[in-house]
This record gives C-alpha cells, structure tokens and sequence, in this order.
C-alpha cells in the first residue's frame, strides 16, 4: 500500500508540474495582451558587464578572510526580454580551516520585464563542498507579478516558480544523487533614493512539492552607493536555511559582505 501511495503522489507531482509550465509557456498571446495593456517605453536594448568583489575579514580572537566575486553579463530589450548570464564564487579560511568554498553559474531570461506579469526561466549549477553539496542542477519556470511600480524608483513583485532540483550530497563518505520539485515563491522590493543610493531586498520561500516540512528560505539584501558612473561601494547581507540538511550541516548562515562593483 504505501507504494502505491509513494507512486501516486509521484505521479501527481509530475502531472502538476506539467501543467504549469504548460500554463506559462503555452499561451503566448496572453502575454502580448498584457503587454499591449502595460504602461511600457520605447524599446530599448542595453548590454552591461559587471565585476563584483566583496569581503569580509577579522583578526584577533577570531581571524578568517572571505572573498566573495561574481561576473554578471545582462542584455535588457526595455519591452519585450530581459537575460542575465552570472557567475560566482566564494572562499574564505581561518588560520586552521576552509569555512567558505562555493562556485556556481545561473542564467535567467525574463520576457516582457515591463509588463505586470512577466514569464520566465533559470537554469543553475552549483557545488559547495562546505554544505557537502557536491552538485545542484536547477531548472525553473515559472511568472513575476508586479505589485507596485512608481517609475523605476520604487517596485514591488511577486514571483512563483516550480523548480527541478538534481543534487549530488555527501553523505558518510559516500556521494548520494536525488531528485525533486520544489516550489518557489518570492517577494522583492526595489527602492532608488535620489540619484545615488540603491536598496533592494528578496526572500524565497522553497519546499519540497511532495513534503512542504523540507524546505529551503534565502534571504538577500542590497544597499549600493554609486562612486562614479561606473564603480559602486556595496554592502550585502544573505541568509540561507536548509531544514534538512546534511548530517553535521548546520541549519543556517549568514554572510555579511562589503565590497565594490564596477559596470562597464
């Protein structure tokens, strides 16, 4: 019986994971009709290139070194897509230890970004040894609903995704693959003061389809000061909690990061 079960509820996962990238995906000219209805501008491209590098350092009691880089290429139409291409990494050590070792790769493309809902996808691969994940393969679709937008000063959104994980864990010396759907939900607010400081701050809330008691929660949040019309001074906050980690992982982390990023 409690096969059956586990084939059932598998069966159905799938089935509604179908459904709702059918559901974005599938009906374009929705799309259109919301977009000949949103207050959009001209069309516009625009390509930018950014390098970021953070740290964090302490001596004393404690001593460790974070440095935390990232590459991120965009290429926005101002109407009908938005794609965004980034690397990233991160390493950090005590006089004794490794405490951060991360390297991962994400690429989104969000259409119509003008629009009050706007379609997307991600795709994403990383690997963090510190958390014992060898690998994480992510697919996602999913749409962003806009709440408020007051010009590009002040927005608002909401955005819900269905996520296919595959995962490489280590777990008693041994490297364990699974698979699963997670939901995804997030809330983002962006906020422009005057002409040189820039606020944002985004939550994700992402359990597991089948078993909302396994989940995971990000946290992330962004004060950047505009330097020049090229470098910026930033200062970023991110926490992460896995309820179901791997055996001798903590929960929970937070980093706190401060460095500079320049556009070209």
């Amino acid at each position: 019986m409690n096969r059956e079960l586990k084939s059932v509820c598998r069966n159905k996962t799938w089935h509604v994971a179908v459904l709702m990238l059918a559901w974005t995906f599938g009906h374009p000219y929705q799309i259109w009709t919301v977009l000949a209805q949103a207050d959009t501008p001209d069309s516009l491209i625009t390509n930018e290139l950014r390098l970021e590098v953070s740290g964090n350092a302490a001596s004393g009691n404690s001593t460790f070194h974070i440095i935390d880089s990232g590459l991120t290429f965009e290429r926005r139409d101002s109407v009908y897509y938005e794609l965004e291409a980034r690397a990233y990494g991160r390493y950090g050590k005590t006089k004794q230890d490794v405490i951060a070792s991360v390297f991962g790769a994400v690429f989104t493309f969000d259409a119509t970004p003008y629009a009050t809902f706007s379609p997307f996808s991600l795709t994403e691969i990383e690997r963090n040894p510190i958390r014992k994940l060898e690998l994480r393969a992510r697919l996602g679709a999913g749409g962003k609903l806009m709440l408020m937008r007051r010009a590009d000063k002040d927005k608002t959104s909401f955005s819900t995704a269905i996520l296919c994980d595959f995962e490489q864990q280590e777990t008693d010396g041994d490297t364990v693959g699974e698979s699963a759907l997670r939901l995804s939900f997030r809330l983002k607010r962006e906020l422009k003061i005057g002409s040189k400081i820039d606020l944002s701050a985004a939550w994700f809330f992402q359990p597991r389809l089948n078993a909302f008691s396994d989940f995971l929660v990000n946290g992330l949040g962004e004060i950047s000061l505009d330097l020049t019309e090229t470098i910026d001074l930033k200062f970023s906050y991110n926490y992460f909690r896995d309820s179901d980690p791997p055996t001798g992982v903590k929960r929970s982390e937070l980093r706190i990061l401060y460095g500079v990023v320049g556009r070209f």
